[in-house]
């Protein structure tokens, strides 16, 4: 309703502003009367003549100045159409408010987030466990070699191919050692053990000319520190006998009797409590002396001792048990 009203109103000032305009334009430009009309005019109908154009003249100024508002005549804008369009300028960004977090276009070129990195532990396998390694095909890096150490493949944690004469063949690490030595020469491996328990292994045994298995635990990575040492001397592979000794000094303190073995194969155990230190030769089924060990660690040593002269040493360790840790 307000909008119908608004719009007769319009209509109305328009009619009335016009019909100002046309008794002021009457009222100026009325036609001019003949001369002999003129002349007939009489002075007081002359002044009621004009007494009545002023008053008209009046009138017409007098509608125009009521109705007529400047904003009328002012240029106006199109009113917007009343169908829905699409505009083809990209609209102002509103500003952010400060409590508020501005969005981001999903098209909007980001600078990627650095990749987390973790630390070189996780990026660096751990070495397989001494014992586990041989079934994977490898020497783990927690072997130490002796005498001198090896490169490692930080990969895998493991040793680099062969170490000498020392090479892992279907889950055994087996040795080939044939040649003249001008003295003893030890050669093998420290692995640490846990603090107690018993660890096994076996020895399989091809050719023992010249030469000794040694089969022990030490104090320290190092045939000079304190031990117990099993040794296989040697002879015939399938009868031999098994020497305990006291490390450094060498010291006879026990031993077997000649032991049959059809295929060549030595089963030891070590049992390990706090210092102490019991040998076992499971073919045999005998316990050796009790040796003490004063220190906090346990290294088990496998390896060979070369003697003066030809030497052909040649065999396998295998099924190697060690108690977790």
């Amino acid at each position: 309703m307000d909008v119908i009203t608004a719009v007769l109103q319009a209509q109305v000032n328009t009619l009335l502003i016009f019909a100002g305009i046309i008794i002021v334009f009457l009222t100026l430009f009325k036609p001019s009367l003949s001369r002999k009309t003129i002349e007939l005019r009489t002075i007081k109908g002359s002044n009621n003549q004009i007494m009545i154009t002023a008053i008209l003249f009046g009138g017409g100024l007098i509608l125009i100045g009521l109705f007529v508002r400047p904003d009328e005549f002012a240029p106006t804008e199109p009113a917007p159409a009343s169908s829905l369009t699409i505009s083809s300028q990209t609209p102002a960004p509103s500003p952010l408010i400060p409590s508020q977090t501005p969005e981001t276009s999903p098209l909007a070129t980001q600078t990627p987030a650095p990749p987390t990195t973790e630390s070189s532990a996780t990026d660096t396998p751990a070495p397989p466990a001494i014992g586990e390694d041989w079934k994977m095909g490898c020497i783990s890096s927690l072997w130490i070699p002796f005498p001198a150490s090896a490169p490692v493949n930080a990969n895998v944690g493991c040793y680099y191919g062969s170490i000498g004469v020392f090479k892992v063949t279907n889950d055994s690490l087996n040795f080939q050692y044939q040649g003249s030595a001008a003295s003893a020469v030890t050669q093998g491996f420290f692995g640490l053990l846990p603090k107690s328990g018993t660890t096994k292994l076996e020895i399989g045994l091809s050719h023992l000319e010249n030469g000794e298995i040694w089969i022990g635990i030490f104090s320290k990575p190092d045939i000079t520190s304190k031990g117990l040492l099993l040794v296989i001397p040697q002879g015939d592979v399938r009868n031999r006998l098994i020497i305990e000794k006291t490390m450094p000094d060498e010291r006879r303190i026990d031993g077997t009797a000649l032991i049959s073995s059809s295929d060549g194969v030595y089963m030891v155990e070590f049992n390990i409590s706090n210092q102490l230190v019991v040998a076992r030769s499971v073919n045999a089924n005998l316990s050796f002396n009790m040796v003490e060990i004063e220190s906090p660690d346990k290294w088990l040593f496998i390896g060979f001792r070369t003697l003066n002269g030809f030497n052909r040493i040649e065999g396998d360790f295998h099924n190697l048990i060690v108690p977790v840790q």
